[in-house]
């Protein structure tokens, strides 16, 4: 919830030059600061799990959910169930 709260009050021109700041490309020193202390982006030593939930359908047979990419993240992990069958796809 941090990271949301931070995006809906901060300043359009700061959010766009935190990634970019942070993984190089730009200078920004206020846009590293955040980026590398508060949205992990310095390290992306992060791990995400996402769920989409689980659905019955007699319309939908399968499904697979490809989770999010983010620069913090070094593997992320999307899940989704439909019709009692779990799929689970990662990105790294």
């Amino acid at each position: 919830m941090l990271v949301l709260s931070c995006y809906f009050n901060m300043d359009p021109e700061l959010l766009d030059a935190i990634a970019i700041s942070t993984l190089g490309g730009f200078e920004s020193k206020a846009g590293r600061f955040v980026g590398s202390k508060m949205f992990g982006y310095e390290k992306r030593d992060g791990h995400c799990i996402t769920n989409l939930g689980r659905v019955e359908s007699r319309v939908i047979s399968e499904g697979i959910f490809i989770p999010p990419a983010s620069p913090a993240n070094r593997k992320a992990w999307g899940v989704l169930t439909i019709n009692k069958k779990m799929r689970i796809c990662s990105i790294q």
